[in-house]
């Protein structure tokens, strides 16, 4: 979990109902695919049911045009070697790292954590834009949120901007928790 004075502690995993670990592939150089396992952190010994789930990136779709959307590696070949990467979450690299395993390259602005993304910022990314001949900005689906208000505020910059958003993979951990939070919920109505 990220750190900060709201979190509870590590401690407190072996009282709740599940756990959940989030898991993203990572590929090396080689194109060898891992898991981030480092879990040190845990309570030793973790002895509530543990279920691991994984996410990768969906088909992006134009923020602007509803229904129009594209698969990330045809992205990368038609859009993909000049654009603006913009995330405004707790890792923003982690966001830039998962375009460029499909071939997408730019420039990259990581901003913290739910920054703001209000006129001020339309605007110097109109400028950007207008500098840089961007062919396109990407988003993660939770910082397009932010920006409806441009479609009209904004619209040629509006015009520019992809939506790509993170979906859980459904994996056997995923229908075992989803049953697993239904058995919960059937032993709360007894």
């Amino acid at each position: 979990l990220p750190a900060g004075p709201l979190r509870e502690g590590p401690k407190r995993l072996n009282t709740v109902s599940a756990v959940i670990f989030h898991q993203r592939n990572q590929t090396d150089a080689s194109g060898a695919e891992s898991m981030n396992t480092d879990m040190n952190w845990l309570p030793n010994p973790l002895t509530q049911p543990q279920f691991y789930v994984q996410s990768g990136l969906n088909r992006a779709y134009a923020l602007s045009v509803l229904g129009r959307t594209i698969g990330l590696a045809q992205f990368a070949s038609d859009l993909g070697q000049n654009v603006l990467m913009l995330a405004a979450i707790a890792r923003p690299a982690t966001f830039f790292d998962m375009l460029a395993r499909f071939g997408i390259q730019g420039d990259t602005l990581g901003l913290p954590d739910h920054a703001p993304l209000d006129t001020a910022m339309a605007d110097r990314l109109q400028v950007l834009l207008a500098e840089k001949k961007y062919s396109a900005i990407l988003l993660t689906e939770k910082d397009a949120a932010k920006c409806r208000t441009w479609l009209k505020s904004h619209p040629q910059l509006a015009g520019k901007i992809w939506v790509v958003p993170l979906a859980v993979r459904q994996n056997a951990d995923w229908h075992a928790l989803s049953e697993h939070i239904v058995n919960e919920l059937h032993q709360l109505n007894h």
